[in-house]
Parts: C-alpha cells; sequence; structure tokens
C-alpha cells in the first residue's frame, strides 16, 4: 500500500483550490488533479506492507496527541521545479513543520520508509506543469484560513486513466 499523512480540505478550501486548477489549466498545460484528492501532505511514507498498518495508525494517533489543532491559510500559488517534472501548488502558511519532524522520525524509529525531502505546507494542484510565470502571477487564492480537527492516512491508487487518486482511509484528532 502507498500511505501518506495528510489533511483533508474542507468544503470551501477545495473549491477554491478547484477554481484555481481551472483557472491555471487555460494557460499552463499539465496533469491536474481532480479536485477532490486536493489535501495537504503532512508526511510521505511511501510503499507500506497491510501487516504495518496498525503501526502506521498508532504513529499518527499518538503524534497527533501532542499538537493542537493547527490553523492554516492559503497564500500563493507557486510551483516546484523538479527535473521534467514543475508541480503547481498553493502555498499555506502554517505551523505545521514541527509535525511533520515529528511523523518523520517515528516513522524512522519504527523501521518505517518516510521521504526525506524538506518540508514545505501545500496543496498539489497540477504535475508536469509548462509554468508559465505571467499566468502565474494571476493566479492568487483567496486568503482562506481552515483548523481541522484531525489528520488522515491517505492510500495513494490511480484511476482507470492512470491519474492520481487519494483516498481517507484512517482518521485521528488533534489534541483538545
Amino acid at each position: 500500500m502507498r500511505l501518506f499523512y495528510g489533511l483533508a480540505l474542507p468544503d470551501a478550501v477545495r473549491a477554491e483550490t478547484a477554481r484555481l486548477s481551472q483557472m491555471a489549466k487555460i494557460q499552463m498545460p499539465g496533469r491536474y488533479l481532480d479536485p477532490i484528492s486536493h489535501h495537504l501532505t503532512l508526511a510521505f511514507i511511501g510503499e507500506v506492507d497491510s501487516s504495518r498498518m496498525a503501526d502506521v495508525q498508532s504513529i499518527l494517533t499518538d503524534t497527533l496527541s501532542h499538537f493542537s489543532v493547527p490553523r492554516i491559510t492559503l497564500t500563493k500559488t507557486d510551483f516546484f521545479k523538479r527535473p521534467q517534472n514543475a508541480i503547481l501548488v498553493v502555498r499555506a502558511e502554517c505551523a505545521l513543520a514541527p509535525l511533520h519532524d515529528a511523523l518523520r522520525d517515528t516513522l524512522i524509529r519504527f523501521n518505517l520508509p518516510v521521504d526525506p525531502k524538506p518540508f514545505a505546507a501545500h496543496i498539489t494542484l497540477a504535475r508536469h506543469v509548462v509554468i508559465d510565470q505571467q499566468a502565474l502571477h494571476t493566479l492568487t487564492p483567496n486568503p482562506l484560513s481552515f483548523s481541522p480537527a484531525q489528520a488522515q492516512i491517505f492510500l495513494s491508487t490511480r484511476n482507470d486513466q492512470g491519474a492520481p487518486l487519494y483516498t481517507p482511509i484512517f482518521s485521528a484528532p488533534f489534541a483538545p
């Protein structure tokens, strides 16, 4: 199973990321995610045998018990440049790096895989995008904020057309 920890988006935020995707798609070709799959990744785990699912769940539950509900605000549209793969994203302002670090460190301690890349709070809109800087500057998100009461474990699969599909399969609450 290909897994990651993340935050599901409330309807208003998902509507905003869908709006930005639609606007971007007109001027910047790429592989755009279905807005139903928009989320904010906390830590990418990768391939995990189903026998380790209880560990993955307990890591999320135990770690979140030490963190209060975060406040997340959409700030700007941006991109990550990777070889052959520009990723169009909506940046988010929040203090999630300590949570990411705690999840990463615990996954390592449990001898589970984890993506070593530095954390940057964002919502991916598309991959393999031909970035147009002028068009990018016209894509300004409304500064919506949200405070998720819980985080999820997402299962990463592909639909019949080969597009990514991210399905929440487990939720755990933040500390009260």
